[in-house]
């Protein structure tokens, strides 16, 4: 029962944190978009790059979303425990409220009798542990209860904490776009790898030369005509 209900409590949490996963991606792709375009002035060596990184992007994000999907399945489908001091002082704390609700509505009702003219008898502890007693389905209940709100909070605390620093931060951004393109990467590519990321296009590998040919044919009209 426990774990059939925390189930249902927790429901949105995929929902939820997926969201926060995509839109962590979106930011850092605008912010890399906006970086590239700032510092890669050549439109087509950016393109490239741009091109290449975005497989590793795309390796980042699936193994963030395969973390995400384990620890929810670990949250939510595995055993409810926790070794966190706070379930159990969270636990104590919401049956001595109830407790004391249960007697502060006992002597209430005790204090208005009296009032109207009621004699007030004396308050024995028999009559107190009486009122509050509850029977095996009502005390079921109130267990239930009391123990799905201590843990939930507890779990909720672990989970996000579990998202931001193992999914975001281990997955995607230390081993995503904005730290995988640095002097490793550049130093370890191959001559190949580097011509086809910052070598020039045919287009313009054959306008340049033309410019180079006319300019060289510019120099030599000019010396000629120096030398009359």
């Amino acid at each position: 029962m426990l774990q059939t209900l925390f189930q249902e409590q927790t429901q949105n949490w995929e929902t939820y944190s997926f969201a926060h996963l995509e839109e962590v991606r979106r930011i850092v792709k605008r912010f890399s978009d906006a970086l590239y375009e700032r510092t890669i002035l050549d439109e087509n060596v950016r393109r490239k790059i741009q091109a290449y990184l975005h497989n590793q992007a795309t390796t980042s994000i699936a193994a963030a979303r395969t973390q995400l999907n384990q620890i929810l399945k670990d949250e939510r489908e595995g055993i409810l425990q926790t070794v966190n001091h706070y379930y159990a002082e969270t636990l104590n704390k919401i049956r001595q409220d109830r407790l004391i609700e249960m007697l502060t509505e006992h002597l209430d009702a005790t204090a208005t009798k009296c009032s109207i003219g009621y004699h007030r008898p004396p308050i024995a502890a028999a009559s107190l542990a009486q009122k509050i007693s509850l029977g095996n389905e009502d005390q079921a209940v109130f267990d239930i209860h009391d123990i799905l709100k201590a843990y939930y909070n507890v779990a909720m605390k672990r989970f996000i904490d579990n998202v931001v620093v193992q999914v975001v931060e281990r997955c995607f951004l230390l081993k995503g776009p904005l730290t995988f393109f640095n002097t490793e990467l550049i130093g370890g590519l191959s001559d190949k790898d580097l011509v086809s990321l910052a070598a020039e296009d045919y287009v313009s590998s054959t306008k340049r030369n033309e410019l180079s040919n006319r300019i060289d044919r510019l120099d030599a009209a000019i010396r000629l005509a120096n030398s009359f």
